[in-house]
């Protein structure tokens, strides 16, 4: 677009959304909009005003009673019948991928915790030729989440200016196990990783030891907004992009949708290693530090070997989306 800096406008938004305080004065608020748009040439669209508390802006509903956002229902409903469209067929075009792709990314608007689950649709997307191919398994799988997630889910997102903020720190190490401490709470977990992940880059590892901290904790922070300490700098950068390359992006698609159950907001800070002493050292299962940094009856509270528990605890909290988030 080329861009001129003169008396001409060329181009404009057409779309406003203005939101007043309660009790303001609405009729000289809106002449002073109508006098603005008056100024710079633009012409307001009558038929297609909206007042109130609740309006269609760019087709989402924004209500400022119920302070929520949600999404106009026959959206839902064209994004599931384009999931079972893709779902359904033996090969699929690069088209139809990008129409599909669309339709979701407008419902990550209202639900943007979503978003790790079109990684790999994207990936097949980007990677996609015009000519037909085959759905991926991990596409495949991101699609079967969003076709199992869609119906339960009510298309509205809860706007909070505020919410009270959750500190938690985890760490992995190697091959020994997971540790993690929530903050405000005063509680702590070590665990040992079953013997089949072992082999597992050491980003699945700190990714699995944040789900694991929600999958024990996140019942108590309904409508908060949780800061994970990591000194992993990848892992901090995935949390807060709400993607991450390779095995990892199925430990944090896991640890969103526990998000996303109890309207949590997730954000990550990097640290380290030195200031995450306390998670490294259960991690490593080293009591002495443990002892040392928060008092020998905490320490020795927690149960030494709860490899057998994690599946348990995990399972418990991805219901009824167990089988498609392993």
């Amino acid at each position: 677009m080329q861009r001129k800096y003169s008396w001409t406008l060329t181009r404009y938004l057409d779309d406003f959304l203005i939101i007043l305080p309660p009790n303001s004065e609405t009729e000289q608020q809106s002449q002073q909009f109508i006098d603005i748009c008056n100024k710079v040439g633009f012409s307001e669209a009558a038929d297609k005003r909206k007042d109130g508390t609740c309006v269609n802006y760019l087709r989402l509903i924004l209500d400022t009673v119920k302070m929520e956002a949600k999404l106009l229902e026959n959206k839902k409903k064209r994004a599931l019948d384009g999931i079972q469209y893709i779902l359904t067929r033996d090969f699929v075009t690069h088209r139809d991928l990008e129409k599909l792709l669309g339709l979701l990314e407008f419902c990550v608007r209202v639900f943007p915790l979503g978003r790790p689950f079109l990684r790999h649709v994207w990936n097949m997307f980007y990677k996609s030729s015009p000519r037909k191919q085959r759905l991926t398994v991990a596409a495949r799988r991101d699609l079967l989440w969003w076709r199992e997630f869609l119906p339960v889910w009510a298309g509205t997102s809860i706007i909070q200016s505020e919410r009270a903020q959750v500190h938690i720190a985890t760490d992995a190490s190697g091959k020994k196990g997971i540790g993690g401490v929530w903050f405000e709470g005063s509680q702590l977990f070590s665990t040992r990783l079953p013997r089949r992940h072992h082999p597992k880059h050491i980003n699945w590892k700190e990714l699995f030891a944040v789900k694991y901290a929600f999958a024990n904790w996140s019942d108590k922070w309904v409508n908060t907004r949780v800061i994970v300490f990591c000194d992993n700098t990848t892992v901090v950068r995935g949390i807060n992009k709400r993607s991450i390359r390779g095995a990892a992006i199925k430990p944090l698609q896991n640890l969103f949708l526990l998000a996303a159950r109890r309207n949590i907001e997730v954000a990550a800070i990097w640290v380290p290693s030195k200031a995450n002493v306390l998670a490294d050292a259960l991690s490593r299962f080293d009591m002495n530090t443990v002892a040392n940094l928060v008092g020998k009856q905490l320490a020795n509270s927690l149960p030494r070997r709860q490899n057998s528990m994690i599946r348990s605890k995990i399972s418990h909290h991805m219901q009824p989306f167990i089988s498609t988030t392993d």
